[in-house]
């Protein structure tokens, strides 16, 4: 019986503190996120704390249904409905009315003087949180879609996006810092010794990185295909061309070719070109296009559009070494069942990227360094094999992670 008892203590004991469990706040759920916030000023704070909001997706946001919160117990210690719009990879700055050097001369999108000012730290944590409902309609119970919670320890347990009591994400920001987002897509928090509102680290656009870039003539087009390794806030693509390498280059692709955002994810795209000629040489630039139209250029690649080939042929891959993607080309000179297959240098069989029927051409094949089981392979030296009617090619390629 005294088992049983003190079993019973202890459910009883695990059921009524489950809610104060801390939790690591997991990543943000909106396009709309906490980006910088600057709550203790050198001397009063009083109209001086700012909050800076970013919008990471491919849309303007309308404010008029979101609002913030702050405090030590909960999130309304004090509570802002937030107005106005905002586009799609932009910031604007909640706070004020002052702007100076104290507070690092914000340009304030929405005025708000915080009312009562946020706490500056102490003997346990406080938090801002961002709401989707109007802040008329948040209560303690209110589950915020972002939230940062800051200094140590977090004994009023301040809830997360989960609806349960959080983690501390930073420390506290002594006078003249701030507390700051260093990636836009986790909750991952660090002191700012110098406030930059209105900027961020991952605001700065990086040109679209590419893995390969290559053009190849079949059924009498020319496809050309690229491989992006990383992607900052492009807009999308567009594909130039000139018949000779320094000449004047013509855009060809009527509408822009959409590009995948922010992503650090490789992407495959492709553009066919059909208003070719026989015995003619083309060069292809290559622009990407950020949100703020800002363009930066690839290239020239060049193709020499000739009659139907008359060999097969095997090319060396591009690029070579590879860590992402590569391309294979290769021409045919008449139909037949193609195979194109990746081994080891044991010779057993590691991908099969082509087994089909195809026409007399030139041809592309990508090969991602994924094997049948779809894995990942080592870095290793591979052998690739191109076999068509009569004909059979090998060549060696590399992988390296």
């Amino acid at each position: 019986m005294k088992k049983l008892t003190a079993i019973l203590v202890i459910l009883f004991w695990i059921f009524t503190n489950l809610s104060v469990v801390s939790a690591q706040n997991p990543s943000p759920t909106s396009d709309l996120v906490l980006s910088e916030i600057f709550y203790d000023a050198d001397g009063t704070d009083d109209g001086m704390e700012w909050v800076e909001l970013y919008n990471r997706g491919n849309s303007t946001i309308d404010l008029s249904n979101y609002s913030l919160g702050n405090g030590g117990t909960d999130y309304t210690y004090s509570n802002v409905q937030l107005s106005g719009t905002i586009a799609p990879h932009s910031f604007i700055v909640v706070g004020g009315p002052t702007s100076n050097s104290t507070n690092y001369n914000p340009t304030y999108n929405q005025v708000v003087n915080f009312d009562p000012d946020f706490q500056n730290g102490g003997t346990a944590s406080d938090g801002v949180a961002l709401f989707n409902v109007p802040a008329s309609e948040v209560n303690e119970s209110t589950v915020p879609i972002d939230v940062v919670i800051y200094d140590e320890p977090n004994s009023n347990n301040l809830i997360n996006t989960t609806g349960y009591t959080g983690s501390v994400d930073v420390a506290d920001a002594s006078e003249g810092k701030s507390i700051e987002r260093t990636n836009v897509n986790t909750n991952e928090w660090h002191i700012q010794d110098n406030p930059n509102p209105n900027s961020s680290p991952y605001q700065s656009t990086i040109p679209v990185e590419l893995t390969s870039f290559t053009a190849a003539i079949i059924q009498g087009k020319v496809i050309l295909q690229w491989i992006t390794q990383t992607e900052t806030e492009n807009l999308g693509f567009h594909v130039y061309r000139s018949r000779s390498e320094p000449g004047n280059y013509i855009r060809m692709s009527q509408k822009i070719i959409p590009g995948a955002g922010s992503t650090d994810e490789s992407h495959h795209y492709s553009y066919t070109d059909k208003n070719i000629e026989s015995n003619q040489t083309y060069y292809y630039k290559l622009a990407d296009v950020d949100f703020n139209s800002n363009i930066n250029f690839h290239g020239p690649i060049s193709v020499t559009v000739n009659a139907q080939p008359s060999v097969y042929s095997l090319s060396q891959n591009y690029p070579n070494p590879f860590n992402s993607s590569t391309a294979i080309n290769f021409s045919l000179k008449e139909k037949g069942t193609v195979t194109l297959k990746i081994y080891n240098l044991q010779g057993q069989l590691i991908r099969t990227i082509v087994n089909e029927e195809k026409s007399e051409g030139n041809y592309t094949a990508i090969w991602d360094g994924i094997d049948e089981s779809g894995n990942k392979v080592a870095s290793n030296v591979y052998l690739y094999t191109l076999q068509i009617n009569e004909f059979k090619q090998t060549k060696k390629l590399i992988f390296l992670k």
